[in-house]
């Protein structure tokens, strides 16, 4: 989006001329997901803490995004990297939040706590450029990481089960809920998921299990679930609708 500024006289006309640019495809995705949170925030009189923070998050990350994007000189093209969004995308594919401070400073001090003394310019640089993040081949990784998520899978329910209006309010609040869920398995049973890079993603847990199936993301996580059906019994999973 450009603004064009047009004088006649002393009167000024501000108009917009919209602009299109081809992204990749995991760009795509967060900016959607980034106004889907922006116009909850709005359109559902949803003013709880997390709900008003997260819309001031997408809007910054937005408009500096949209200005990143001003400033080409050409059109991206599919090896575009974006400055803004790939190290959002970086934090998801490492199933780390993308907004919280505290849980990255300790994703990239390998899972525990950095300290007092912080984190070094080597350590922080390794972490971010040891992967290419928009690669199709990260995504069996991506999705197991998603159950660390809760804001990427909240916009990945509502557009599954095209939920709108209250329903998405309503939706929002089972994983807020659905994530305490999950983070309290990690911490009785095994350690985060910032610690799980080598090798392929650890099976599900039976809690994993329930909060997909809660949240009607089946489709999305079948491959998870059938090896999950090979090891454990899950008849005492229960459908919540929601």
């Amino acid at each position: 989006m450009q603004r064009v500024v047009k004088k006649r006289g002393k009167a000024t006309t501000r108009l917009t001329d919209w602009k299109e640019y081809a992204i990749p495809a995991p760009y795509q995705h967060i900016v959607c997901q980034l106004i889907a949170e922006d116009l909850h925030a709005r359109s559902t009189a949803n003013n709880t803490h997390e709900a008003i923070q997260r819309q001031t998050y997408a809007k910054k990350v937005l408009d500096e995004f949209g200005k990143e994007l001003y400033k080409l000189t050409s059109p991206p093209t599919a090896s575009f990297q974006s400055k803004v969004l790939t190290v959002i995308l970086q934090r998801h594919v490492e199933g780390v939040p993308d907004a919280y401070a505290p849980t990255v400073r300790t994703a990239i001090a390998g899972g525990v706590d950095p300290g007092e003394f912080g984190l070094t310019i080597q350590a922080v640089t390794e972490w971010y450029l040891r992967g290419d993040p928009v690669k199709s081949d990260n995504m069996a990784l991506f999705r197991r990481h998603l159950l660390y998520l809760p804001d990427v899978r909240w916009h990945l329910g509502i557009l599954v089960k095209k939920r709108t209006g209250a329903a998405a309010k309503q939706f929002y609040n089972l994983v807020r809920a659905n994530h305490d869920r999950v983070m309290e398995d990690i911490a009785e049973d095994r350690p985060p998921p910032a610690a799980e890079q080598e090798g392929d993603p650890p099976p599900l847990t039976q809690t994993e299990v329930s909060v997909i199936i809660s949240e009607g993301l089946n489709g999305l996580f079948r491959p998870e679930l059938e090896v999950h059906k090979q090891v454990h019994q899950v008849s005492d999973v229960r459908y919540v609708p929601s």
